[in-house]
């Protein structure tokens, strides 16, 4: 046996016992065989068709009138027209691909990024972590719409610009979240005994440490997708994302709002309906997630 050698101890088999057992398979599983799961399996080929196929079947033209302003829904229009007699229901299908693939796409690169600087972060108590933590926390006390609804105006709606900015908006949660997982996990035993077996140093900070640190991440993950449409919606809402003619839903919302007064409700509530409905489906993902990580039921 070498030195260092922890003895009786198959470091491999130990970890794989602890962490890696089909434990939260079966409780993922189990959750989503739950009230919150059968949500998330309803919503599922629902979301997936808006996002895969919304645009695609979109019965009439998203940019063109097709029909008189602001007819009331009918076979002809199941969501009626707009103020500018645009199909409300070719437009709100359409724009699923854009707001679920922004509210997406920015929250992976937080994860990655903030998941990333976090387990960094948590490796080690250093001063220089601790300054990091808290500049990282200052960041997250600003008010994201505002610096968001500003950056993505000045650049005249720009898309990528928009990813990006939720994107590092987001990522201190992920910061945190990860950081938090890492200082615990690294304390526990089968670390320890890790180090003492001699195993180099990347390999216990990526496959013992970080594996067994990203729980929290992916539990906020979803969240976060939905978090993100939403703030998507708000930001063309307020004027300042996506462009018209470009169906977008929070555009959409914006500019059928006015018409509630006149008792033209479906310009705005339909589309919200169905922006509302994704963001609550990736909040049940989320805590189906979420319940399966720490054992909740």
């Amino acid at each position: 046996m070498s030195s260092g050698t922890v003895p009786g101890l198959d470091l491999d088999t130990s970890v794989r016992r602890r962490y890696m057992t089909p434990i939260r398979g079966r409780a993922l599983l189990r959750n989503l065989r739950g009230p919150v799961g059968i949500t998330v399996w309803v919503g599922l080929p629902i979301v997936l068709g808006l996002v895969i196929l919304g645009p695609i079947v979109a019965p009439h033209s998203t940019e063109s009138p097709v029909g008189l302003p602001n007819l009331g829904p009918s076979a002809a229009f199941p969501f009626g027209t707009d103020n500018a007699g645009l199909d409300v229901l070719s437009r709100t299908l359409a724009a699923a691909r854009l707001d679920i693939g922004i509210g997406l796409l920015a929250a992976v690169i937080a994860a990655l990024l903030g998941t990333g600087i976090g387990l960094l972060l948590g490796l080690r108590d250093t001063v220089a972590a601790n300054l990091s933590l808290r500049v990282i926390d200052t960041f997250q006390a600003l008010p994201a719409l505002i610096i968001s609804f500003t950056v993505v105006a000045l650049s005249n709606g720009s898309i990528p610009v928009l990813v990006l900015m939720l994107a590092l908006l987001n990522a201190p949660l992920f910061v945190r979240s990860t950081w938090t997982s890492a200082r615990a996990v690294r304390q526990l035993e089968f670390v320890r005994a890790a180090r003492r077996s001699g195993e180099p140093a990347w390999r216990v900070s990526l496959l013992h440490i970080g594996l067994n640190s990203i729980d929290a991440s992916a539990a906020q993950l979803s969240t976060t997708v939905g978090w993100s449409i939403l703030s998507v919606a708000g930001i063309s809402f307020l004027g300042g994302g996506v462009r018209p003619p470009t169906p977008e839903w929070g555009a959409m919302i914006a500019a059928g709002s006015s018409g509630l007064i006149a008792g033209y409700w479906w310009e705005s509530i339909l589309p919200g309906i169905v922006l509302a409905f994704c963001i609550l489906w990736f909040a049940a993902v989320g805590e189906v997630v979420r319940r399966s990580t720490t054992g909740a039921r």
